[in-house]
């Protein structure tokens, strides 16, 4: 069961499904059951359904029965048989309940996490809509122990390579970059950004030089324009405010490495707004 869209008070919209929604507090009982009562972070999962049955789905909302319909796991086509697990969620535009394939809801809802084998993933508080860690192959990297041949044996060569100390000048090398910085092109949505302890002065700082060749951080840099208004972050993270010479944002980090950059203005430079995603980052545990 996933974690129930928060409402909120601005006007409802493609960009904004949630806007206007009642604050119900909504609870579903599965046949016989005690109710379930959800919320705006956690994911429920009941185990234990014989595959066989209809099973009857009851919605509450403060308690009063709202909705109700029956299922067999019969109904659906799952890619792994091994595998036969439903998410039931509510869609905020039209506030419809709908009980899907896991596997249909990998690009925004946390339960895609449990069924992709990924629950004790490194960074277990990522955001609906930006569970990317698990998506490709840096998965396999790990900050501050992965080195940089690793990463590129791992990632094959990137696109861009950049020595920060010498940004304005041809990239000199592996072993001659001071401060090196690789981008890969993921996709139409991303560029990625990986960052080594020595490309990083306050990391220089806090690791030992035996360190200075490991990999830092994998961020993410999104192509376009991505708002991060009104998103509510769950209690795991807390908030940094973070000043540059031409940005200002936001750090909201979870402890585990992963920060998600919010520009609390808009920059000098591109067109991101205050409330834009400046990057995720993902590095290693505070």
């Amino acid at each position: 069961m996933a974690p129930v869209p928060k409402p909120n008070d601005q006007r409802k919209s493609l960009a904004n499904p949630s806007g206007g929604n009642p604050r119900h507090t909504y609870s579903v009982r599965i046949g016989r059951r005690e109710p379930i009562e959800l919320d705006y972070e956690s994911v429920h999962w009941v185990e234990g359904l014989d595959l066989q049955p209809k099973h009857d789905v009851v919605i509450y909302a403060d308690g009063v029965p709202l909705e109700s319909w029956s299922f067999r796991f019969s109904d659906y086509t799952f890619k792994n048989r091994g595998k036969p697990d439903l998410c039931l969620f509510l869609e905020p535009l039209y506030l419809s309940w709908q009980l899907w394939r896991v596997e249909r809801t990998e690009d925004w809802c946390p339960c895609w996490s449990r069924e992709a084998g990924l629950g004790n993933s490194r960074y277990p508080n990522e955001l609906q809509g930006f569970v990317l860690w698990e998506t490709g192959a840096w998965r396999d990297l790990q900050p501050l122990v992965s080195t940089l041949d690793d990463v590129r044996r791992v990632l094959g060569p990137p696109e861009r390579a950049v020595d920060l100390r010498q940004y304005s000048k041809p990239y000199p090398g592996d072993g001659a970059a001071q401060s090196p910085v690789f981008t890969y092109f993921v996709d139409d949505d991303y560029d990625i950004l990986v960052y080594f302890v020595r490309s990083d002065y306050a990391a220089r700082r806090r690791y030992p030089a035996e360190l200075f060749d490991r990999l830092l951080s994998i961020d993410f840099v999104p192509k376009r324009q991505v708002s991060f208004r009104g998103q509510i972050f769950p209690r795991a993270f807390s908030k940094e405010r973070v000043r540059a010479a031409d940005a200002a944002w936001d750090d909201h980090s979870d402890g585990s490495g992963l920060v998600y950059s919010v520009y609390s203005a808009a920059p000098a430079h591109g067109d991101a707004q205050q409330g834009d995603l400046n990057r995720i980052s993902y590095g290693p545990p505070e």
